[in-house]
């Protein structure tokens, strides 16, 4: 189980590039039928010219830079000989602009802490006083490594002091980071402009990219001349770096005031985009018990239908999915039965992610790879970014929300007949409760309610008493792996006691 950390809108991403299987053939039409001319003519305009990006031939979006070691194609950003750097006297090009701004740059990762934000302190004594807050994903400038790396000296904003470095993420894990949390952007410059299905000059224009307009990069091309942006929930696509500005738009440090409003705002456009997930993602069930605990876990868990990240964490050691973040076997079963449902259309999605001459072959790999039996956790499997493309992909198809909305139903269903028929819980607050828990940690909520059910000389009697919601809650959060996770047990608390006033 993975804390929420990383918010994203939810909903199912169309997979609009449509072909024959492995067919590199790219057929469609737009969904902006009204601006489709204008803004195809913009994409001819911009292929005829030098794009910005890496130096060379785009070969149709072949790549022409080799991908940094981790198959990130993002360059090291801590290595003066990475390919990525413009060498002296090169006018930098946008790519290359938006490298620099990450140099030296950290982020903030509470991982499964309840800690707000991390403390910027006045001095290397986590006593000494606190001059500034930075929430989970907030950037800094890392000035310095003091007491063997223990502490960075920081600057973000107009706050400098020091900070724990074991709350912060650099290198790689960083820029993987940054574009989970969405906080690359890309900005239209000029016009409005195509938003492409494929990275190449010959794709079908599958969206208009306005002008003005922010987009959330996923990911960049290999020859660094576009950029994958996410225009809405259920439209994706590539737009060509030429036309957009490259922004990072992660908090930085606030004074104490700063924060409790940031607190406010982060707090409601949470509630709006989860809202907004759920109305896209999830049908009712006709089961009323089933649906409120759906949207409790969902709220908890708060990923989206299309999310698929590589480890952050230092005990993650492969992907991460989907609408309630599964992991390892579990994530590569829900790719694996995505693929099963309907193969030509995964082919289909997973080659649209590829490009160049290697194209097919990396795609026919992944597809295999889903669908064979080696443990991604004992491979270590990482994904670059193309293949992160077409899991998202997968994960956004209609085949993949079906497919996920399924498992979480038959999941929260196993949890409530745990509850009901193990543990004869017959309140239904009870019975939400204990499965939030029993997503979280099994046996930990097992000794949870069997400590209760003790308490009240029996499951009859805890499910009867006025205060047995509140005894649980109690105890959850005297248990030490529960009670790290305040916040989520307070909303939890919350959450269940209106279901138990009805």
């Amino acid at each position: 189980m993975k804390k929420k950390k990383y918010l994203a809108i939810g909903g199912a991403c169309v997979v609009l590039t449509l072909g024959a299987f492995f067919s590199t053939q790219n057929k469609g039409k737009s969904d902006d039928n009204q601006n489709i001319s204008k803004a195809a003519g913009a994409v001819t305009n911009v292929e005829n010219t030098t794009s910005e990006g890496a130096a060379g031939s785009s070969n149709n979006g072949e790549a022409t830079t080799e991908k940094s070691e981790g198959g990130d194609g993002s360059g090291d950003i801590n290595n003066p000989e990475s390919k990525d750097i413009a060498t002296p006297n090169k006018k930098l090009t946008k790519y290359e602009k938006y490298k620099e701004t990450l140099k030296g740059m950290g982020v903030v990762d509470l991982g499964d802490s309840d800690v707000e934000a991390l403390y910027v302190h006045e001095t290397m004594d986590k006593k000494s006083k606190t001059v500034g807050y930075l929430p989970h994903g907030g950037k800094m400038k890392i000035l310095e490594k003091l007491d063997d790396n223990n502490w960075y000296k920081i600057k973000s904003g107009k706050i400098k002091g020091f900070v724990r470095s074991k709350y912060v993420l650099t290198g790689k894990k960083m820029k993987e980071a940054i574009v989970y949390n969405k906080d690359v952007i890309a900005h239209v410059e000029g016009e409005n402009v195509g938003i492409l299905g494929k990275a190449n000059r010959d794709s079908t224009v599958v969206a208009i990219g306005y002008k003005e307009a922010d987009y959330p990069i996923e990911a960049f091309s290999d020859n660094r001349k576009y950029a994958y942006v996410e225009r809405t929930a259920t439209i994706t696509g590539w737009i060509p770096i030429s036309k957009i500005k490259i922004q990072v738009t992660c908090p930085k440090a606030m004074d104490k005031e700063e924060f409790k409003e940031y607190q406010r705002e982060y707090s409601e456009k949470e509630k709006k985009e989860l809202e907004s997930y759920l109305s896209i993602s999830l049908q009712p069930t006709g089961n009323s018990l089933l649906d409120s605990i759906i949207k409790l876990v969902s709220h908890n868990e708060s990923g989206n239908f299309k999310s698929a990240r590589n480890p952050i964490t230092g005990g993650e050691k492969t992907i991460t999915v989907g609408a309630w973040q599964w992991y390892g076997e579990n994530a590569h079963n829900i790719l694996r039965q995505i693929c099963n449902a309907n193969r030509d259309k995964a082919a289909e999605i997973i080659e649209s992610a590829f490009a160049g001459r290697r194209g097919r072959d990396k795609a026919e790999k992944l597809y295999e790879d889903i669908l064979g039996s080696k443990n991604w956790v004992n491979e270590k499997r990482l994904f670059s970014n193309e293949e992160l493309i077409a899991v998202k992909g997968l994960l956004g198809s209609d085949q993949g929300v079906k497919v996920q909305s399924s498992k979480i139903q038959s999941d929260i269903q196993a949890k409530v007949t745990v509850a009901i028929r193990t543990y004869n819980l017959s309140n239904d607050a009870l019975v939400a409760y204990f499965c939030d828990l029993f997503w979280q940690n099994p046996a930990q909520a097992r000794a949870v309610v069997d400590e209760c059910i003790d308490h009240f000389g029996g499951a009859r009697g805890f499910s009867r008493a006025r205060n047995g919601l509140r005894y649980l809650h109690r105890k959850a959060l005297n248990n030490h792996t529960f009670g790290r996770f305040t916040r989520r047990r307070e909303y939890t608390y919350s959450y269940c006691q209106r279901l138990d006033e009805n």
